[in-house]
């Protein structure tokens, strides 16, 4: 059998174009849009939550049609004794002395009842769209947040990185000098005890940035690892006249306020079909008898009707009074938690907006910038490795305390919003 070189040099070639490709995949930095938008294109919990509207939707079919009407066979005789009297063949030389009855009976119900349960099939559709709506909301709100989180957790992981390898410069440094004796081994121990340091903060970095990506890639339905950088999130404009405008509209736009009042619409329809359900329906009968009356094949009608004496449905209608109340004090309840919420909102942005705009410029410096200058100052011996470790480590800590005051500030905007019940 004759090996063909041409196709192994062929696969050979393809390997570093596959691969190449693989890892462009895995260096490709996604935008919060691109990941938003495969939230709504991939995200499983999203298409589950469809089936809800198509369930609600398939009830109020369900709802629609009539009752089945009933057919009953009764009075049928297996034998005839010598009483029997003859009666008409039913086919060939079968039936003189069969006898039988048939009755067809139909229900129809009083009061609408039929489209008093169309009508709250309609709006139990309307709570399921509006279900959706609201978990559509909730993932996008806690996939921002999370990629707030992560964009700072990748900000500290850059800077955390810089400081270990200004430490492990000095470190080796520190390490050939003190084994000519030129400093001291305190001094190299004490470095070596802040690499550590920072190795630890680095690792928990990571070991936090991973889960985080994790959830994200989850959020986008794509496998693990699919998602591993996202862009620097924009800064935000807050305009507290903008939102104070927009509470005046939360019954408009809040998802959980429009569910409120859809159940408080629905638990009136609920009290009309109970009212409905002391009205009695009626059973229209047709019967036909053969050889069981004074006539040999006899049709009659008939008609049955419940007489509400005892069981006039009182308990059910006040059960549905008082669900109308409860659901009036949960909407105004859930109106003024809101409302609450959306003025603390506003004060907090407020202070953190304060606290940013505050915040001294030097805080926000290139980290590497700094420590480039501050490695050459100790290396000149301009200053002390206790100076430059305690400079180290109190500009990371500012660095991190903006980080975590924009990482509040711009969760809490996003809080705000679906509070409000706008952009998201």
């Amino acid at each position: 059998m004759r090996f063909n070189y041409t196709y192994l040099l062929l696969f050979i070639t393809c390997i570093p174009i596959i691969s190449s490709a693989q890892q462009a995949d895995v260096d490709r930095v996604f935008s919060p849009v691109e990941i938003e938008s495969l939230l709504l294109r991939n995200n499983i919990q999203l298409f589950a939550a469809k089936y809800d509207v198509d369930m609600a939707q398939a009830e109020i079919l369900q709802a629609k049609v009539w009752p089945n009407p009933s057919l009953e066979i009764s009075e049928v005789n297996l034998w005839a004794n010598s009483t029997s009297e003859q009666l008409p063949r039913l086919w060939r030389d079968y039936g003189h002395t069969q006898q039988f009855a048939l009755e067809l009976e139909q229900l129809v119900e009083t009061s609408n009842k039929r489209k008093k349960r169309i009508s709250i099939k309609e709006l139990e559709k309307v709570d399921a769209e509006l279900a959706f709506e609201e978990l559509l909301r909730s993932l996008k709100l806690e996939l921002r947040t999370s990629l707030i989180e992560l964009d700072r957790l990748q900000k500290q992981e850059t800077q955390v990185h810089y400081a270990v390898s200004y430490f492990e410069q000095l470190s080796g440094q520190y390490s050939r000098q003190s084994e000519n004796k030129t400093v001291s081994k305190a001094e190299y121990y004490r470095i070596q005890s802040e690499l550590i340091q920072q190795k630890e903060q680095l690792v928990d970095l990571r070991s936090e940035k991973a889960e985080l990506l994790s959830k994200i890639n989850l959020f986008a339905g794509l496998p693990h690892g699919s998602i591993s950088r996202i862009d620097s999130n924009q800064p935000i404009a807050f305009e507290q006249q903008a939102f104070l405008e927009a509470k005046e509209n939360i019954s408009e736009n809040r998802v959980a306020i429009k569910r409120a009042l859809n159940k408080q619409q629905l638990a009136e329809r609920t009290h009309r079909l109970a009212k409905a359900e002391a009205v009695p329906d009626l059973n229209f009968m047709v019967n036909y008898d053969r050889g069981g009356n004074i006539m040999q094949d006899f049709v009659g009608l008939g008609l049955r009707i419940d007489l509400p004496v005892f069981n006039r449905n009182k308990g059910n209608i006040q059960v549905a009074q008082l669900a109308i109340q409860q659901e009036q004090k949960n909407t105004a309840y859930l109106k003024q938690e809101i409302e609450n919420d959306i003025d603390r909102q506003i004060q907090q942005l407020s202070f953190y907006e304060q606290a940013l705009k505050e915040y001294p410029p030097e805080a926000i410096e290139s980290y590497q910038m700094m420590m480039d200058n501050y490695q050459k100052h100790l290396n000149n011996q301009q200053i002390t490795l206790l100076e430059f470790i305690d400079f180290s480590t109190s500009f990371l800590e500012a660095q991190q305390t903006f980080w975590n005051l924009q990482e509040n500030y711009s969760k809490l905007y996003q809080e705000l919003q679906y509070s409000l019940g706008t952009d998201l």
